[in-house]
């Protein structure tokens, strides 16, 4: 059990001065009866004065109680959908900063990108970037708002191997789909083409025995475009060369991707400025068989306070019957129930307030409207400030707006406030937030505190590598990739904190390597 309002709470201490003034209240009037008299009296209570008084601090003891708002009870609403799985391969080659098209290719992809996200209602999405090698970035999931996050990050150059293998994103892609169905998977791999590491062929067999359809987008033009080495703000230093001295001219390989896609019983589609090829493609991906998916979302705790203010009520009522001289009710007792059995409309209607406004939020977060969506959390929040997932909902759609800062600031304070499995989640968003604001070593510290809270969630255990692989120098993130420990079922605490110290421990290591060999030779292998 949580209270909403866990502040009214404080006015508990004022039950036992209560308590006192009504024991004072009592001598004072014996003492009146004993002046009256002329004689001393002595000191007893009736019964029914007894229950009177009881009646009377029993009536403000749960009268607090349900200011203070007392909730259980999680209610989980699970939405069902029809859909496939869909992962999505980005090129983050250094091909594809080639501006043939505007403002570049990778740039272009990434809004294409974007534009399937809002198509695919139903579908469970995930995203991988590849260029020389391939990896998950982010694993199939509902959460449309987790892969836009992730796909803000992606950028040239993030992958430690360099140049440009279809058949490691095609590999990654089959391996990261349900291995035991033959249908419902869709791989769109979005790239120039260029295939600079070979083994497509097999991979592509590899995929349709797997039961994957995969669909191409080009990006680029065929005729091709000199690849330029950009200074950092921007400037061109130099062509990119082959090892034989002459520039290098990127070209859209339109023929190897058409093969690739018809080869499974998909399409191949074109970049164009319009984007139609999207809405095309979706229309043409919609038609396939789908699954019935599901998952469990907005969980709220029930508001129980009608509980305790029944009991008030019924303490008073009780106080108001019983009376020393068996009087009639006075106007003034009457009133004083009226008052109280009205208490409850405006608690009850501000609960309600706070939870339609509430519910207006997740549609609205789910839609992608994430503007409407923070309105309707603050708006809540106005009615019920105390409640954690309000601050939990309006961090993540502040998010998804890319106001980092406020976001985790909400996220921090829901934090505080609310229980592990809020918690858990709270700390999971904001390491994605810091790792998108280029904080590497922060994010790396949420992703260790929601591992601690569940140590089972292998999504945190995979950002967090991604995290401190962030940290290292570009020379050596290869050497740590490779040498990165395999997936586990199961991620303790003291694990998390292990992993920390042993990719440190081997950053020192390659620092020492990379003193002792400060000249290397030129690489002979194509790195676009």
């Amino acid at each position: 059990m949580i209270f909403a309002r866990p502040d009214y709470l404080h006015l508990l201490w004022a039950v036992p001065f209560l308590a006192l003034f009504f024991y004072r209240s009592f001598l004072v009037r014996r003492r009146r009866l004993e002046t009256m008299v002329g004689t001393a009296l002595p000191i007893t209570l009736t019964g029914r004065a007894v229950i009177r008084v009881l009646c009377v601090i029993g009536f403000f003891l749960f009268g607090i109680l349900a200011a203070a708002r007392p909730q259980w009870g999680q209610k989980t609403e699970t939405v069902h959908r029809r859909g496939i799985d869909l992962i999505i391969a980005l090129d983050t080659s250094y091909s594809m900063g080639a501006d043939d098209v505007v403002p570049n290719r990778l740039e272009k992809a990434k809004t294409a990108i974007k534009d399937l996200i809002k198509r695919s209602e139903g579908d469970r999405i995930g995203l991988i970037a590849f260029s020389g090698g391939a990896f998950v970035q982010c694993p199939l999931t509902l959460d449309y708002g987790a892969a836009y996050l992730f796909l803000e990050a992606a950028a040239s150059g993030m992958i430690p191997e360099p140049g440009t293998s279809l058949s490691s994103a095609i590999r990654t892609a089959t391996a990261a789909f349900v291995e035991k169905e033959t249908k419902y998977k869709v791989l769109v791999l979005f790239t120039d083409g260029e295939d600079l590491k070979g083994g497509v062929d097999n991979a592509v067999r590899e995929a349709r025995k797997a039961g994957v359809v995969i669909y191409t987008v080009g990006i680029g033009s065929p005729e091709g475009i000199p690849l330029p080495v950009r200074s950092l703000d921007g400037g061109i230093l130099d062509y990119r060369k082959r090892p034989d001295g002459k520039v290098v001219v990127s070209r859209l390989d339109e023929n190897g991707l058409a093969e690739i896609a018809e080869s499974t019983g998909g399409r191949y589609f074109r970049a164009t400025a319009s984007g139609a090829e999207i809405a095309a493609m979706y229309d043409d991906i919609s038609r396939l068989e789908k699954k019935e998916l599901e998952s469990s979302i907005f969980r709220n705790y029930e508001d129980r306070f009608q509980y305790p203010l029944a009991i008030a009520v019924l303490f008073l009522v009780a106080g108001s019957w019983i009376s020393e001289s068996r009087r009639p009710w006075t106007g003034r007792q009457i009133g004083l129930l009226a008052v109280a059995a009205v208490m409850a409309l405006p608690a009850s209607a501000s609960s309600r307030s706070a939870a339609a406004k509430n519910n207006d939020g997740n549609s609205y977060f789910a839609e992608g409207k994430y503007v409407d969506a923070e309105r309707a959390y603050m708006e809540a929040r106005e009615r019920d400030p105390r409640r954690p997932e309000l601050l939990y909902n309006l961090g993540n759609s502040l998010i998804r707006q890319k106001k980092y800062g406020p976001g985790i600031r909400a996220l921090q304070q829901a934090i505080e406030t609310g229980d592990d499995a809020l918690k858990q989640k709270s700390w999971f968003n904001a390491g994605c937030a810091l790792f998108l604001m280029g904080d590497y070593e922060a994010s790396a510290d949420a992703f260790i505190e929601a591992l601690k809270l569940d140590p089972s969630d292998l999504d945190a255990k995979h950002n967090l590598e991604m995290a401190l692989q962030a940290k290292q120098p570009a020379s050596h993130k290869q050497e740590s990739a490779d040498s990165r420990p395999p997936q586990q079922t199961r991620f303790t605490r003291e694990q998390a904190a292990q992993l920390l110290d042993a990719i440190q421990e081997q950053e020192t290591e390659e620092q020492r390597r990379l003193i002792q060999r400060r000249v290397r030779p030129a690489s002979n292998e194509r790195d676009w």
